[in-house]
Formats: C-alpha cells, structure tokens, sequence
C-alpha cells in the first residue's frame, strides 16, 4: 500500500474496526475516548472532512499514518504493512477505496455482482472475528460495487435485509447498499422471535452454540434505529428474546422494548462484554 493510498482511509472507518467508537459528534468532529491511553471523558477528536485527529489530553495528532505508528510503535513502513496486510496478495484491502468519514448515501453506489462468499480477504476478516466460516456461508454473500461515476471496484460482506438491501463489511468499512431494513429469518413456526442489534452478532450467537439451525424466528435490527417500525410485529409473538449490546444505546434499547412489548433479556449471556461478538472473542474485539 502507498502513503497515498493509505492516508485516503477514514481515521473513524479504521478506528471502527478496532470496534473504537466515538462518543459524541459535533458537525465533522468525532470524540473518542482516547485510544492511546486511558481516560474517561474523551479528548480524542478526529476532523471528518479533513480526515485528521488530536489527542488533547497528549497534545499530539495527525494523519492516519501517524496514529498507526503512535498505536503500534512501528514506524511509516510498519503502518502501511498493517494498513495493508502483511501479505497483500491475501488480505490488503488495498484496492478497495476507502470511503468517506461520514456515512455515504446508499444511492452513491451501483451494485456490479452478489455471489458466493469465497474472497480470501473476507473469510480471513471473519475468521478474525472468530465467526464459524461454514455458519457464516449460510447467511452471507459476497458483493462487488462501485461508487457511482468512477471505476472503483468494490468487495465486501454482504448481508441481505427484507428490502433487499445489504448490510456490508470488510475490514475497513462498514455500510449499507441498496436501502436500510430489518432482516427476517425465518424459523420452524414455534411463535418464539430473537432479535439482534446487528448480524455479526447473529452470527456470533451461532458460532458459540455451533449450529445453524434456525428454531426461533430472528429479527436483524441492523439499526437501533428500526426499532420503532418493529413493534407491532414483535408484539404477535409469545416470547421475544432480546440480544442487544450492552452499551448504553443497547441496554436503554432493551430496557424500553421490555416495557413495551416484554421478553427477556439475554444479553445477561454475555454481561461482562459490550457485544455477542466480543463474548466469542474473549474480550479481545479488535475489529
């Protein structure tokens, strides 16, 4: 990977998959708790439009290659073999072109081909995860997309929502193609519902129990925001078990469909974790 195709990265689409979220924006300022040392009011800002970030609490910032080196202790050659992958022809991400720091709009992009997960890159970031390989095959696919009015291929995970939408995600960006939804998988009928904030914790909750074998019906929210428009579908079923994240978004979530529609709670199955994912992975969820 070139310098130049390396600071072109988002710094918030990196920090992201360290599973680093912001927490609190103000217009193109992202606010972290700092990643490079421990605090608990965040002083850790990253400049979305000119892609940039400043630790105040250290006095230091930089570019997307500076963070790395600070990070990871390495030097510019070092960062650019981590943002690239040691062996690039396996797992680079190289020719996927970063996309911008604040969400893109699901209309810039076309859809080129959906098929088979079978990428090299994409089951290595799934084995990363420590998500089943053959579990994971029976949900997800593979797409290929580009921006619209340019020549960028695209590859990512694919996970199919009830609108035919995606949910997608490589190891350096995670988005939606082709229009938000929910994604309804369909059980044996029991009147049972499990609903997940997210499909990687679907799969997550899969992978523990190591089948694919679905019984109850599942509800991907994909969104905490889709919550709302589910209401009345979760009310017609006889037992609603609820697998958010355990951060303060997912707990007031939960605690509110409790109310709402009742259920239960089973995120008590990964208390100690802030997600499914980071139960599987012991508490080391780096992206």
């Amino acid at each position: 990977m070139t310098t130049l195709k390396a600071k072109q990265i988002s710094i918030i689409s990196y920090l992201e998959n360290l599973s680093i979220d912001f927490k609190k924006q103000n217009n193109q300022d992202f606010w972290y708790l700092s990643p490079l040392h421990a605090e608990k009011t965040p002083s850790f800002k990253v400049d979305a439009s000119k892609n940039l970030w400043y630790d105040h609490a250290q006095g230091q910032g930089g570019n997307i290659l500076d963070l790395v080196m600070v990070m990871n202790n390495c030097d510019v050659s070092g960062a650019l073999r981590i943002l690239g992958g040691v062996d690039s022809s396996s797992f680079s991400f190289s020719p996927v072109e970063p996309l911008a720091a604040t969400e893109e709009k699901e209309d810039n992009f076309t859809i080129v081909a959906v098929k088979t997960l079978s990428n090299p890159a994409l089951l290595s970031y799934l084995e990363s995860r420590n998500i089943n390989i053959a579990i994971a095959n029976k949900f997800l696919a593979e797409i290929f997309f580009k921006k619209k009015n340019t020549d960028k291929n695209l590859f990512a995970i694919a996970f199919k929502n009830d609108e035919g939408g995606y949910e997608t995600r490589n190891a350096l960006y995670k988005g939606n193609i082709g229009g938000k939804a929910i994604t309804t998988i369909k059980g044996t009928g029991n009147g049972k519902v499990a609903v997940f904030e997210g499909f990687m914790d679907f799969l997550s909750v899969l992978t523990k129990y190591n089948t694919d074998k679905i019984t109850d019906d599942v509800i991907v929210l994909n969104s905490l925001s889709m919550i709302g428009g589910e209401i009345e579908t979760l009310q017609g079923y006889k037992e609603v078990k609820y697998f958010l994240d355990n951060d303060k978004a997912g707990k007031e979530a939960t605690v509110d469909l409790l109310t709402t529609v009742g259920g239960a709670n089973y995120s008590y199955l990964y208390a100690d974790y802030k997600d499914a994912n980071d139960w599987i992975m012991g508490g080391n969820n780096n992206g």
